[in-house]
This record gives structure tokens, sequence and C-alpha cells, in this order.
């Protein structure tokens, strides 16, 4: 929370850019009563999926005579990711961005010829969710601006919970990869170790036959040939 030793503190070149953008065209302003506001508040979406976008509302309540104004809102950087770009506020002004580790800091200008806000004045920031938990966002260090430079410190911060959800993966059917076959053989896929054709068998089986073959003739002839030898005495003896 600022406090008003602050005031004299704050930054010569954030005073002298709010002074010069709260000017008119024709001349200083005259003097007016310091800007302040009632309250300040911060709204966020309560609960959103990992990449969903959270929208923060940072308000300031019963302003009255606002030139500039200044603001850090924070949230926890595991959780959540500023958008870059996504800050908008009042119109007829220019917003300044400062974004660091786990803070985003916004600096309101009116433009010269736009007039001092009043009422109830809100901005929007916007950040994605990048990761599942559960934490806050809060708005802090708010200070005022009026047209001369002179800075009014609000007092009290406010905070909103948000919670970032996990999203859950469904298996996509059909895209599962098949069941692995048992350890069984396929069938056709057996291994044997034998080597012998269809063709060998018969061959070695018409050698054998061959060789038995010509044994039997061979005894044959030598039969034929011991009865002609025993004819052949015979007939000797009896001449």
């Amino acid at each position: 929370m600022t406090t008003p030793s602050r005031r004299r503190g704050l930054a010569p070149a954030f005073a002298a850019g709010a002074l010069a953008l709260g000017l008119t065209l024709t001349g200083a302003a005259p003097a007016l009563a310091a800007p302040s506001a009632s309250a300040v508040t911060i709204t966020a979406t309560p609960t959103v999926d990992v990449g969903g976008t959270v929208d923060v509302e940072v308000g300031l309540t019963g302003a009255v005579d606002l030139y500039a104004a200044r603001f850090t809102v924070t949230f926890d950087p595991t959780l959540l990711s500023y958008v870059d770009g996504s800050t908008t506020g009042p119109s007829g002004g220019f917003d300044s961005v400062t974004t660091g580790p786990g803070t985003v800091t916004v600096v309101h200008s009116r433009l010269g010829s736009s007039p001092a806000l009043a009422g109830d004045i809100p901005w929007s920031l916007d950040f994605v969710a990048v990761a599942p938990g559960s934490g806050t966002v809060g708005v802090q260090s708010v200070e005022l601006v009026d047209p001369q430079g002179a800075t009014t410190a609000v007092d009290g911060t406010d905070e909103a919970p948000v919670t970032v959800n996990g999203v859950v993966t469904e298996p996509d059917p059909g895209t599962g990869g098949g069941g692995t076959g048992g350890g069984g053989a396929s069938p056709g896929a057996g291994t044997g170790t034998g080597t012998a054709s269809g063709g060998n068998a018969d061959d070695a089986l018409a050698g054998t036959g061959a060789a038995v073959t010509g044994g039997l003739v061979a005894a044959g002839l030598l039969l034929a040939a011991g009865v002609v030898l025993v004819l052949r005495r015979r007939a000797a003896r009896v001449s």
C-alpha cells in the first residue's frame, strides 16, 4: 500500500508527464481540489481451464478531478501470463503498461483537451491460464494525479481469487496401438531344419534300385555260365 510519504518520492518523469498532459491547449488549468477516489476494487474470472482467458477488472470508485492514475496488478506467474496489449481504460486518455515478474503496472494519462475523470472508472486486463492451481490477482500502489502534478495515494488494496483447472485429455478412439500377438508361431512360419528336398530323395532311391538291379543281373550271368560249363563236361564224357 502506498503511504503519503511516497508522494514526494514519485518519479519526476511521471509527475512531469501527468502535468504536461493535464494542461489545456490554452494554458495551465486553474487550481482544483486534489484528486481522490473512495475505493479501489478488482474482480477476475473465478474459474477457468488451462489455456482459457482470465478477465481482470480494476476500478476506482467515487473518483474526483482525476487527470492521471497509476496502479499495479499482482498475479502468480506460475498460473497466469499477461496478454500484451490487452489493457483498456477510460476513453480520452493514454495507458502505458510496464510488466515485471508477477506484476503489471498501468499509468493512465489524460490528453490535454480531455476533461478530468469523475465517478467510477474501470480498466480491463486479460491474462491466459498457463497451469492448473489456485491463486489471486490483486491491485495495489494506487496513485492519483491532478493537472498540476500533485499526487494522492489511495489507501487499501483488493484481491480476487482465481482457480485454474487442468484439462483432462480423453484418448481418441481408433488411434490406440494394436495389441501384441501371443508368443506362438504364426501358421506357415515353421523353421524345420531338414534340408533334403523331394527330388534328391527320389534320386537317391533310384540310385539304390539301380545298384540292386545290377547285382541281380551279374548273379544271373554267373549262374548261366556255370550251367553251360556243366553241360559241356557231361557231353564230353558221353562222347
